[in-house]
């Protein structure tokens, strides 16, 4: 396409140097039908004058034959000079007209290079949404994993994992709401709370939790502080789960019970929750 337009600004160059030496042979031509016209003057070849002697008498005046001849001959040289003036203006008209196209096709190139930059955005724009795309499939196959993993009968409420009531008490908890199948840190900045007169503490969330497989990845909020050589020694989690939540609960439930970290269940309802004053603990059920 644009060697197209290469072609077409070729051709239009052409037709404007063709015209240019058209009208320079039209100029040249009306200069010397005009030159044709002056009288000559004393010492141009038609009067010749020797020096030093009389003028040469005038000879016979000229029949009426040889008048009209020259007037006929002078109207049709002023004839010719007005069509060649009116050639001029229409060369010259033509020019302007050319010159016109010669802009608008640089004007076209320059619209194709701009069609080609944004061409060249939208194809790094295509190329984004592609890798976002991959990374989304990648995602979609961990929640898949993650489903199907939570969907065994490994452990279960009917029959599953076996409510041990340890003895010990935790010395540190990371406390999870488990609701709308979102994984909710009952942490800053997920959630705030306020003290009672009664020295309880009320808390409910204010941010939006994480999916199962976000929270999984061992750089989530969640992993991060419970897979710390300290937390597994000393640490519990502490899952409050709703009754939309269970497949969810099920899924971190196996992924902590993988990496042998202590944890703590109980079913609640809604994500509004009271903390008593003197902290009772939530007995572990680890296996």
């Amino acid at each position: 396409m644009t060697q197209w337009s290469r072609n077409e600004r070729g051709s239009i160059l052409t037709s404007v140097v063709d015209l240019m030496f058209i009208l320079i042979i039209a100029f040249l031509a009306v200069g010397v039908f005009v030159r044709g016209l002056e009288p000559p003057t004393p010492g141009q070849p038609g009067k010749t004058q020797v020096s030093g002697t009389e003028p040469a008498s005038p000879g016979p005046p000229p029949s009426p034959e040889e008048s009209q001849q020259v007037q006929d001959t002078l109207a049709m040289d002023q004839h010719t000079a007005e069509a060649m003036a009116q050639q001029v203006a229409s060369l010259t008209a033509e020019i302007a007209h050319l010159k016109e196209q010669l802009a608008a096709v640089g004007q076209r190139e320059k619209e194709l290079k701009d069609l080609a930059a944004e061409l060249a955005g939208r194809n790094t724009g295509l190329r984004q949404l592609e890798q976002q795309k991959a990374e989304y499939t990648r995602k979609l196959a961990d929640v898949q994993a993650a489903l199907a993993t939570a969907g065994k009968d490994t452990y279960t409420f009917a029959s599953g994992a076996p409510l041990v009531n340890r003895s010990r008490t935790a010395q540190k908890t990371n406390d999870v709401m488990l609701s709308e199948g979102k994984v909710i840190p009952i942490a800053t900045p997920y959630y705030t709370g306020k003290r009672q007169s009664d020295n309880s503490l009320v808390a409910w969330p204010v941010q939006a939790g994480l999916s199962i497989q976000d929270a999984l990845q061992p750089d989530s909020p969640l992993m991060k502080e419970i897979k710390t050589a300290e937390f597994r020694k000393e640490g519990r989690v502490r899952l409050f789960v709703n009754a939309d939540s269970f497949a969810t609960f099920r899924a971190l439930r196996d992924a902590l019970v993988r990496d042998r970290i202590d944890y703590g269940w109980e079913p609640v309802e809604g994500t509004r929750l009271r903390f008593s004053g003197h902290g009772a603990d939530v007995p572990s059920q680890m296996p």
